[in-house]
C-alpha cells in the first residue's frame, strides 16, 4: 500500500511539473534587441541573461542579440566595462534598444604602482601583506563555517532528485514560488557582492590605463578586445586577474597594434 501511494505521489508531481514547464515554454518568444553605450555606439559581445530561465546569450559584433523570454521576465545585461543593467520585458514583440553606462571607479585604495615599478614588485608586496584580524578573532569567538547555506537558499539542494522525493511539497513551493526564487537570487547576489566589488576595483579604466598607457578611443578598443577574450571573473584572485590583464595586453600589442 505504501509503495503504491509513493509512486502515485511521484506521478502527480511529475505531471504538475510537466504542466508548469509546458506553460512556461509556450509563453516564451524570441526577443530581438540592440545594446549601445551612452553615445549610441554598439557594444559587441555583451552578455544577456534571462534571470527567470537562467539562460543567456552574447550579442554579435554589431551589438544585436536574440534571446527567448516572456512577458514579466527580467533580462540582465553584463559588460565588463559598463554598469550591469536589468530590464523587465513588457512586450515580447517590440525591438529592445538598451543603453549601458560606463563604470566609474573612485578607487584611491588601489595603488598598484606605489609598491614598485613593475608588476612583479606589486605581486611580491601583496603576498607579504599580513592578514587583518577581525573582531571575532580578537574576542576568540568560535569560527563559523561560511559555506553552510540553509536548504531553502541552496540551489544545489533544491535541484536534487532526493529533495524532490523526500519533501515534494517543499520542493514544489520553493521551486515555483516567485518570492522564494527572488529570495534566493538576492542571497546569491549579496554573497558574491564583495568579490564583485573587488573585481570591479581591479578591472577598471584607471588600472588598465596605468598598465597600457592608452586613453580615449584606443583604450575603448582595447576594452572591447578584453571583453571578448577575458576569462577571469569575480571568483578569481587579484593575482589571477592581473596576470590575465598583462597577458592580454601583451597579445594585443603583438597581434593588433603592430598590424595597424
Amino acid at each position: 500500500m505504501f509503495r503504491k501511494s509513493f509512486f502515485l505521489c511521484c506521478f502527480l508531481i511529475a505531471c504538475c511539473l510537466t504542466e508548469v514547464y509546458s506553460q512556461i515554454s509556450d509563453s516564451m518568444n524570441t526577443i530581438v534587441g540592440s545594446i549601445n553605450d551612452d553615445l549610441g555606439n554598439p557594444l559587441p559581445y555583451t552578455h544577456v541573461i534571462n534571470l527567470q530561465t537562467n539562460s543567456g546569450t552574447t550579442c554579435d559584433s554589431s551589438g544585436i542579440f536574440k534571446i527567448k523570454a516572456g512577458n514579466g521576465n527580467i533580462l540582465l545585461f553584463k559588460n565588463l566595462a559598463f554598469i550591469d543593467t536589468s530590464v523587465i520585458i513588457t512586450n515580447t514583440k517590440n525591438h529592445l534598444t538598451i543603453y549601458l553606462s560606463k563604470r566609474k571607479y573612485p578607487i584611491p585604495e588601489v595603488k598598484i604602482f606605489e609598491w614598485g615599478s613593475t608588476y612583479e614588485d606589486f605581486k611580491q608586496a601583496l603576498l607579504k601583506m599580513p592578514m587583518k584580524e577581525n573582531l571575532a578573532d580578537k574576542l576568540n569567538l568560535p569560527k563559523q563555517d561560511p559555506h553552510i547555506v540553509p536548504y531553502y537558499l541552496n540551489s544545489d539542494v533544491l535541484s536534487s532528485v532526493g529533495f524532490a522525493f523526500s519533501s515534494p511539497v517543499d520542493f514544489l513551493y520553493l521551486s515555483l514560488n516567485k518570492k522564494e526564487i527572488s529570495r534566493r537570487k538576492v542571497y546569491e547576489l549579496n554573497k558574491s557582492k564583495k568579490q564583485v566589488d573587488q573585481f570591479n576595483a581591479i578591472y577598471s579604466y584607471e588600472t588598465i590605463t596605468n598598465i597600457t598607457g592608452l586613453n580615449d578611443q584606443e583604450l575603448f578598443k582595447f576594452m572591447e578586445y578584453l571583453n571578448e577574450h577575458f576569462q577571469c571573473d569575480y571568483h578569481c584572485s587579484e593575482i589571477q586577474i592581473m596576470n590575465e590583464l598583462y597577458k592580454h595586453w601583451n597579445n594585443y600589442k603583438e597581434n593588433i597594434l603592430k598590424s595597424e
